[in-house]
């Protein structure tokens, strides 16, 4: 959400290139992150395999609906 501010922001400013950054590069920076330390943590999840399969699902999701 601050990201997503922030681009609004220095869009309103006239600051396209650093907004585009902000709003973008470093979203899709921690998103990939976050979706290879659950991908690695639910690889060692030790209880139910359909909960680590379904958590990757759901994180890849949502970084796919990030990216667009």
């Amino acid at each position: 959400m601050l990201t997503s501010v922030s681009f609004l922001v220095l869009i309103m400013n006239d600051l396209i290139v650093t907004a585009l950054v902000v709003g973008y590069v470093l979203s899709v920076t921690y998103n990939l992150v976050a979706t290879v330390g659950v991908g690695r943590s639910a690889g060692r999840y030790e209880g139910e395999r359909r909960w680590a399969d379904l958590a990757r699902i759901v994180t890849v999701g949502g970084m796919i609906m990030n990216v667009t």
